[in-house]
């Protein structure tokens, strides 16, 4: 943007050119105060004052979040820990939804099968037969095993 160029076209030879170069100019040479530089950018490429201000926000914003990220490196691999044993007490503290969800079908199942059982219950004593202590129990109590339900049952009917 800030070099003055002469179009005069010169045709060298490379062992001309090299004779005649001169020692590389110090890297210092090359900087520009910030006035100038900005004044180079409204000229030369037409940007404004506010697309400049906005555009040095951001970029001192990427700096810090560069700083944090580098003075935070060495904390890393603790908080992967402390975070792993975070998750780890929310599963053994906390029940989750589908923990919840699972629980509440197993009530619900439960409850239709001791409605079940009650209902059959309730017939046998209105046919008239005899119903036991045990009979009564097992309206409550779940089945163990499909043995144990077929000598719960009465043998006549």
């Amino acid at each position: 943007i800030g070099w003055r160029h002469a179009p005069d076209l010169s045709l060298l030879s490379i062992d001309d050119y090299e004779m005649a170069k001169s020692e590389p100019r110090p890297s210092t040479e090359f900087l520009l105060d910030q006035p100038s530089r900005e004044y180079m950018l409204e000229e030369h490429a037409n940007i404004s004052h506010q697309e400049m201000a906005a555009a040095l926000k951001a970029i001192r914003k990427e700096k810090a979040q560069r700083l944090n990220t580098v003075v935070n490196l060495n904390m890393q691999k603790t908080e992967e820990k402390v975070e792993v044993a975070r998750r780890k007490a929310q599963k053994m503290f906390n029940k989750t939804s589908s923990y919840e969800a699972l629980e509440a079908k197993l009530w619900h199942d439960a409850h239709a099968i001791a409605a079940e059982k009650a209902r059959k219950l309730q017939e046998r004593i209105q046919q008239g037969q005899s119903v036991s202590i045990r009979d009564l129990y097992s309206v409550g109590t779940p089945s163990l095993n499909p043995r144990q339900r077929k000598r719960e049952q009465p043998q006549g009917g």
